[in-house]
């Protein structure tokens, strides 16, 4: 058997296209060096023998190359198999962090498939069997705890399958501060995402399965607490930490450590944290940095022309290098969104613009205008782009200068990562925080604690570098500040890690138990239902020649807050924001005959529409309505099914919402 050393520098070039960064080259050499290719042929792939375990915690600013691992990785596994491990899963926070890391694995020449919700059927891997599978957190956790998403009508489904190829993976976690912190920094979760990503964590390395853990914005404390555990579960590994410093030992700080080796690129330390090593990398970043400048203004209602101002002295700037859009507007909220939107056009001959040049984006918009409206900011139609949080992670823009609304630290982090991006060392920018007193989605300590720890520090933050730049400090020093504290946790959510730990080492234990668990906890990653609604051109009576795919670029995914609050609007006419006839909700069902035969369906259903007025009444009556809405519509939508009197079997695909509710402009508002 022969054993020969892996050209990791050559891999990355291929999947990059260009020469790779050399700190990027020598931290795979030093994470994966005890692996070697071998001549040993498995099923069609050379075996690669590796004599250590690895876990990799990765704290790299935006755009240094977390997501390059999954890809020079997946490139790796196309003619090759790992002794520890066979394929590659990825697992990102959104559908458009999927959609990049797909594109760029495309752009690559990587075959990869996906799995999430309304994914293209041809690419779809519900059970996780490829060699590389790009997913979500939701179906992830869903695969990990036996749902099996790809059997939706089935009882108990063929859960081991994804389990086996979830076990015999590397399972890539990116972009991990999402589920870290508390509701009140702003996630989706209070505690109860933190609290499935931990046990997850502790049931994958106690079995050997190697983990990367990624993120922009790592909070130490956080980072500590994944340290720990996988030492305690997978004492046998070697634990990475690995940060991106300006200088040498600005990673040390409050860490007991020592130096090991290193070179002019590469520093390697041994650290030590309850009485557990794990090896501590700093990696030199030399590139020349953007300047960017930051200011912070207050706005209330009653006055946007502070906003209007600063749009057009931004807008009055000559960029300094190829970047688009001019200007780039983040706020917290769709309405917010489409309210600025809409102020800016009114003001677009005052600014210089034309009403072409303002963009919108958000979550609300079909599959079909979404794509479109990516395909214009791509091309740089857009001087002005209004859009939500969708851009914070795996939208590519460069953008020239960011106004944002206040916002958690994180969340501002990530909406300045898609400013000065590529080819702007050295280029000027700036930053404008806006403070309108409103915290919705975020709450409010959060948010007042950003702002002030950016106030303390007189604006002169280095947004580009954890640990400061330019004499500027770093957002780590900030992130110090805002989140002193892991998640709280209450009993119930403490309960959860041993329901799910039961999930997965007893073997009498199917799909029904999730079930039974998702009833009580909605969801594993989320505290929200989620539900798919179909925008129709116009209704049609029948599907029945029409495949499911086809129907898909006009479908979207909206929270059932989002409906709630639509129906709430609405004086409670369930009727004018979903589409009804004389019979019932219209929905989108996928319809298994008596004899077997499967086709689509747009069918009058009194059952949901009865559903869905009775929990908003109820929700109305409730001290918190749109979560008692919530928490009812997942129970009852997640896997909603009817039977009819001659045996035919209906599963619910999409709700369709009412067309007067949407427009391929701005979208459900």
């Amino acid at each position: 058997m022969v054993n020969q050393a892996i050209n990791w520098g050559e891999l990355i070039e291929k999947v990059v296209g260009g020469k790779p960064r050399s700190s990027l080259v020598k931290l795979l050499e030093k994470a994966f060096g005890d692996c070697y290719e071998t001549d040993r042929d498995y099923s069609g792939r050379f075996l690669i023998n590796c004599r250590r375990r690895v876990h990799l915690v990765l704290s790299m600013p935006t755009g240094y190359g977390k997501s390059t691992v999954s890809l020079v990785l997946g490139r790796l596994l196309e003619d090759h198999t790992f002794n520890n491990f066979t394929r590659l899963i990825h697992v990102a926070p959104t559908k458009s962090l999927i959609e990049d890391l797909g594109d760029r694995a495309g752009k690559a020449g990587l075959r990869h498939f996906t799995q999430y919700s309304l994914a293209p059927h041809e690419s779809k891997a519900p059970f996780f069997l490829p060699n590389f599978v790009i997913t979500t957190y939701d179906s992830f956790m869903l695969n990990m705890y036996k749902a099996s998403v790809g059997e939706p009508n089935s009882k108990y489904g063929h859960f081991e399958l994804p389990r086996y190829s979830i076990y015999t993976s590397l399972v890539h976690f990116d972009e991990y501060h999402l589920l870290s912190f508390s509701d009140d920094s702003g996630t989706v979760d209070s505690g109860k995402a933190w609290v499935t990503l931990l046990t997850t964590i502790r049931l994958l390395a106690n079995s050997g399965v190697p983990l990367v853990l990624s993120t922009a914005t790592p909070s130490k404390i956080a980072e500590d607490e994944l340290i720990k555990e996988l030492l305690a579960y997978d004492p046998e590994s070697m634990v990475y930490n690995v940060h991106v410093v300006g200088k040498w030992g600005e990673a040390l700080k409050d860490r007991e450590c020592r130096l090991i080796n290193g070179d002019d690129d590469l520093r390697e330390y041994q650290c030590t944290i309850n009485g557990m090593n794990y090896r501590l990398i700093e990696l030199l970043f030399t590139e020349k940095l953007p300047n960017l400048e930051t200011k912070m203004i207050n706005l209330n209602n009653e006055d946007s022309g502070p906003l209007i101002n600063e749009l057009g002295r931004l807008l009055g700037k000559e960029p300094k290098c190829q970047c688009s859009p001019q200007v780039l507007v983040v706020v917290n909220t769709v309405s917010k969104a489409v309210e600025w939107f809409n102020l800016i056009r009114e003001n677009a001959s005052k600014l210089g613009l034309k009403n072409d040049d303002v963009c919108l984006i958000h979550s609300r918009f079909t599959i079909k205008d979404r794509e479109s409206k990516v395909s214009k900011i791509n091309e740089g139609y857009c001087r002005v782009l209004v859009a939500t949080q969708v851009i914070e992670v795996g939208v590519d823009l460069n953008a020239c200068n960011l106004i944002t609304e206040a916002a958690p630290l994180p969340a501002v982090v990530q909406r300045i990562g898609r400013v000065l991006r590529k080819g702007c060392g050295g280029a000027s920018g700036e930053v404008i925080m806006v403070n309108t007193g409103k915290y919705r989605p975020y709450g409010k300590e959060p948010i007042e604690k950003t702002l002030n720890a950016v106030m303390d520090v007189k604006g002169e933050v280095c947004w580009k570098m954890p640990y400061g730049c330019g004499g500027k400090v770093g957002y780590m020093e900030l992130a110090k500040k805002v989140y002193s504290n892991l998640p709280s946790v209450n009993e119930e959510v403490a309960e959860l890690s041993q329901y799910l730990m039961g999930l997965d080492m007893n073997v009498l234990m199917s799909r029904q138990d999730l079930k039974e668990l998702l009833h009580q906890y909605c969801s594993l990653v989320r505290e929200e239902a989620l539900i798919t609604v179909y925008v129709p051109h116009e209704l049609e009576s029948s599907f029945n020649d029409v495949k499911l795919s086809d129907l898909i670029p006009m479908m979207m995914t909206i929270n059932s807050t989002t409906l709630y609050g639509l129906i709430k609007a609405s004086d409670g006419d369930v009727c004018s924001v979903l589409q009804c006839s004389s019979n019932g909700l219209l929905a989108m069902f996928h319809v298994r005959d008596i004899d077997g035969t499967d086709h689509i369906a747009q069918l009058s259903d009194p059952r949901l529409l009865r559903i869905i007025s009775n929990t908003y009444r109820n929700a109305l009556k409730s001290k918190n309505g749109a979560k008692y809405f919530s928490t009812v519509m997942c129970r009852e939508l997640s896997e909603y099914w009817t039977t009819t009197s001659d045996g035919e079997l209906r599963g619910l695909i999409a709700l369709v919402l009412n067309p007067s509710k949407y427009s391929s402009e701005v979208g459900v508002v």
